[in-house]
């Protein structure tokens, strides 16, 4: 057995490429001639450490991620292989919803096919999924004892017992669905991502993590933490790079895309049922890039007449970020909020800011503050829905930051 650079504890050199090309041979000899009309991955394994492929609803994604794993799982189960699957909330992996994550690869033969016959089916336990054997009633009557799929959710309290998600070569992650259909991604979860993984990896550069998402916000607030957000705001459909973060971390991104033929074809049949004009369905037809997630911005006539109703530096700080806060009124909506990114924030002490974290210093106050009349008119303006931002972006940051303190 090779291990990268000589080195166990570095982990096992894994074949990636005769891994995708298995791959795309069982896709094609299972799915005949209809391989175009859905997604094949083949992502440049190799090249770097992230993946992240994006694209409309019911491309295939996950399903054929699953297939790459379980062809891994196939070649490396000897020495403790296995997916991780990891998705933000705990209902992703409850068994009410996770019992479809295997339902296409079932139904179209893969587990007999990969495994060669010796398995014909999978069977899930708390948060596991092992290959099986069932009888034509499909009764179970053979099991692997090994898990080949484990499941975890960025909630899980978990994330810090080092020994409840330790595997001696789980190098294959599946982040799924990383942005969610409600709400937005929080830095609390990045840093729960970054933990788990860590907890995962523990010293091997054989790691691979894949993220998985439709394209639900542009805005999302992990494209941040990733330091990929300049990059995703001018892909389009088909586009891949590979990227560095600062510190030199490889990742690569993937816009998907299909041939016009078989575009024109999905569309016809979203259309059919999704043809309205709401423009978050954008991620349901694929008629846009991105579905559009639009926050207030304020009315052109009350910019007109604003009155400065407070002129205290008020900031919100999340994630690195410093967002201005200008309190205003006009006689048309009244008293409101004004947010905006700020680029060049020096702290003084006459700036009020709040933050998720501890307060450092005096004139820094945790989430929402200690109920003084200041605290109590942000937060009053805030449920009233007086809230207005410069731009989506800024928008998406400070929705992150009310959700991480769960308001």
């Amino acid at each position: 057995m090779d291990y990268v650079n000589n080195d166990m504890l570095l982990g096992i050199k894994i074949n990636w490429d005769k891994i995708m090309r298995e791959y795309l041979a069982t896709v094609k000899s299972v799915m005949k001639k209809n391989t175009e009309s859905f997604y094949m991955p083949m992502p440049p394994i190799s090249k770097a450490a992230y993946f992240f492929d994006m694209s409309e609803r019911s491309t295939g994604k996950t399903t054929n991620y699953i297939l790459i794993g379980l062809i891994y799982f196939k070649h490396y189960r000897e020495y403790g292989a296995k997916m991780e699957y990891i998705r933000l909330n705990k209902d992703g992996i409850m068994p009410k919803n996770a019992r479809a994550l295997f339902n296409t690869i079932e139904k179209y033969g893969y587990i007999s096919k990969i495994f060669e016959g010796r398995w014909n089916s999978i069977e899930l336990k708390p948060r596991a999924w092992h290959l099986c054997n069932r009888d034509e009633n499909g009764k179970i009557i053979e099991r692997d004892e090994l898990e080949c799929c484990h499941m975890h959710s960025l909630e899980d309290k978990a994330v810090d017992d080092e020994k409840s998600v330790y595997s001696t070569l789980g190098d294959y992650v599946i982040v799924d669905e990383f942005i969610p259909i409600n709400g937005v991604n929080t830095e609390q979860q990045f840093l729960n991502l970054m933990q788990l993984i860590s907890t995962m990896r523990r010293s091997r550069l054989s790691f691979k993590v894949v993220l998985l998402t439709n394209t639900i916000n542009k805005y999302c607030h992990w494209f941040k933490e990733f330091e990929i957000y300049d990059h995703i705001n001018v892909m389009k459909k088909g586009d891949e790079k590979i990227v560095y973060s600062s510190k030199g971390v490889a990742m690569w991104l993937h816009r998907i895309n299909f041939t016009k033929e078989v575009t024109d074809k999905r569309l016809y049949n979203a259309l059919m049922y999704a043809g309205f004009s709401n423009p978050k369905l954008a991620s349901i037809t694929g008629e846009t890039d991105w579905e559009t997630k639009n926050y207030p911005h304020l009315p052109k006539k009350s910019r007109n007449e604003i009155r400065e109703y407070i002129d205290s530096f008020i900031y919100y700080y999340y994630s690195g970020k410093y967002i201005r806060c200008n309190v205003g009124v006009s006689s048309e909506i009244g008293r409101f909020m004004l947010l905006s990114m700020v680029t060049d924030f020096k702290d003084k002490p006459d700036c009020i800011i709040y933050t998720t974290e501890q307060p450092a210093r005096k004139n820094h106050r945790h989430g929402i503050g200690r109920g003084d009349k200041l605290d109590r008119l942000l937060n009053d303006l805030y449920h009233d829905k007086r809230v207005y931002f410069s731009d989506n972006q800024t928008g998406s940051l400070f929705t992150a930051f009310m959700q991480e303190l769960k308001l």
